[in-house]
């Protein structure tokens, strides 16, 4: 409980001491449903980096984790298991891997009884999947987006929150009407605003907002971006790639 508390804080320093609670659960005790808790929470910080195990056998920790807890939905670390193997699966890669991803997010969206965190958190996911990979329509990928947040509306600066809200600014933008732009720049100026910074979330609405903004705002935008430490080499690349687009445009 205290590591699936730390984890829940979000800072570095709770995930280090988070994956040491987990790991000291794995050595000392033989409970078999303390230790699918424990496998499930090492799997997500193995996503965010934390815990080296490889995203194979993460993904293996979930599916493990889920089989001793009867794959019942309803239980709230099942629905963890789930959504974490399809993030890990999307961050995996490959045709099959996203199919498959997408596979896991609708099962648990579909599922009324289910954890609504999660739930969210699924629907968020669903609609990236579908930003990127075009596994269901734009509108579809909208009304999750909005879905999210209302479930999450307690919780304004949850990732998975804003991660909806920087997901459906790129929605708007691609869909691209007058009044789709002018609420595109209000979800990143949100999401930039989070009194909980999220570094990547950031960089995404930051990188969306330049796309819609002139030149010397675009500029700055980006050199906010590209100056960032430790920033994920997959927004560094689409900062780049967009920051040549608008160049282009200007001149």
């Amino acid at each position: 409980a205290i590591a699936d508390l730390l984890l829940s804080k979000g800072g570095s320093q709770d995930y280090k001491e988070a994956l040491g609670y987990y790991n000291l659960i794995m050595k000392r005790t033989k409970n078999r449903v303390l230790r699918a808790r424990a496998e499930i929470g090492r799997a997500e910080l193995a996503l965010m980096g934390i815990d080296r195990t490889g995203l194979d056998a993460a993904i293996k920790l979930c599916k493990d984790g889920a089989k001793i807890l009867k794959d019942n939905l309803s239980d709230f670390f099942v629905c963890k298991a789930i959504a974490v193997e399809a993030e890990l699966l999307v961050k995996k890669g490959g045709k099959a891997a996203i199919s498959q991803a997408s596979k896991l997010f609708s099962r648990i969206i579909g599922k009324r009884n289910a954890s609504s965190y999660f739930r969210a958190r699924s629907m968020a996911g669903k609609a990236e999947l579908i930003l990127y990979f075009g596994v269901d329509s734009l509108s579809r990928a909208l009304k999750l987006c909005d879905e999210a947040v209302k479930i999450l509306i307690s919780r304004p600066s949850d990732y998975f929150n804003l991660k909806a809200k920087a997901i459906k600014a790129e929605l708007l933008l691609r869909r691209g009407s007058s009044s789709d732009i002018i609420k595109a720049e209000e979800l990143c100026e949100a999401v930039i605003a989070s009194p909980l910074k999220h570094k990547d979330l950031a960089a995404r609405a930051k990188l969306t907002l330049a796309e819609l903004s002139k030149k010397e705002r675009a500029k700055m935008l980006f050199e906010d971006v590209l100056q960032e430490e430790n920033i994920d080499p997959y927004i560094a690349e689409k900062a780049k790639f967009i920051q040549k687009a608008i160049k282009s445009r200007f001149n």
